[in-house]
Formats: structure tokens, sequence, C-alpha cells
């Protein structure tokens, strides 16, 4: 983790690895626009950070969403995931080409992992849905990962 990503999450009271949001699921909010709301928090909290990728989807307790990004060497990434109010707990994977793990996190509903590449190549980022209250697609629990660079 760098120094400058590190003194921020710090700022907000975040874990270092895996951090925590400081937001609360609101019971008002639900699906994609909860997810999208939380986005927003954690992006104004953290205004170093320029967006690279989003995704989401509807997802069941033990469904995986797994992405390969393509990693520049020394550029320092951040891979957020977001769900609704329906998420009990989550986890996130970054393995390298080779498959091994290189950081991993189980957290409630928002995680963050942080990292710079030591080496360029192709990286996978897995978010998994540990904990959700329904069943997809009754309605199930709305998740997202973003990526993000962080300057």
């Amino acid at each position: 983790m760098t120094r400058p990503l590190k003194a921020a999450l710090a700022g907000l009271g975040l874990l270092a690895a895996g951090v925590l949001l400081p937001v609360e699921a609101r019971a008002q909010d639900s699906g994609p626009d909860h997810v999208l709301e939380n986005f927003r928090r954690f992006e104004a909290a953290n205004p170093g950070m320029s967006l690279l990728n989003s995704r989401s989807r509807q997802m069941s307790e033990g469904y995986v969403l797994e992405y390969n990004f393509e990693l520049t060497e020394g550029v320092n990434y951040v891979f957020a995931g977001m769900c609704d109010e329906n998420c009990s707990s989550m986890r996130m994977f970054v393995k390298d080409s080779s498959g091994q793990i290189l950081e991993r996190v189980t957290t409630s509903v928002y995680v963050a992992v942080s990292m710079t590449p030591s080496s360029t190549g192709t990286y996978t980022v897995s978010y998994v849905m540990s904990g959700c209250r329904y069943r997809y697609p009754d309605p199930g629990c709305h998740a997202g990962m973003r990526q993000y660079r962080f300057r």
C-alpha cells in the first residue's frame, strides 16, 4: 500500500489491506441505487482516485464476480466492492497470473484492496458474496466492484 493511500485510509478510520468504509447501510435504499450511492461516498472520501472500471449485478450467497485486469508495474490500484443492505458479508481476493493470492479480505458489506503490482501482467480480482438475506432472483443482493488508479 502506498504511503498517500495509507494516510488517506487512516484519516478515514479505515483498515490497511481490507478497509471498511465509514458509511452505514440505509434501510430506505436498496439495490443498484444503494450500491451507487455508497461508491459515490467512497469516491468523495478518497479524492485522489480515478475510476478505471465498474461492474455490478444481482447475486446470491456463494456467487462470485471474477474479472481479469491488465495492471502496470508500479501503478497504485484500488479495488472496491459494495453491496446493498441485504448483504451480511463478502470476500475479495486478488491473484496474480499464476493464481497466487496476493491480497485477501473478508468483511461486511464494504471492502477495498489496494495494491501496487511488482510486475506488469494480468491479475484476477474475485468478489465473493458470502452472505445474502435473499436468494437471487427474489430479489438477491445487488453488488458492484470498481477499479481505481490512485494518484
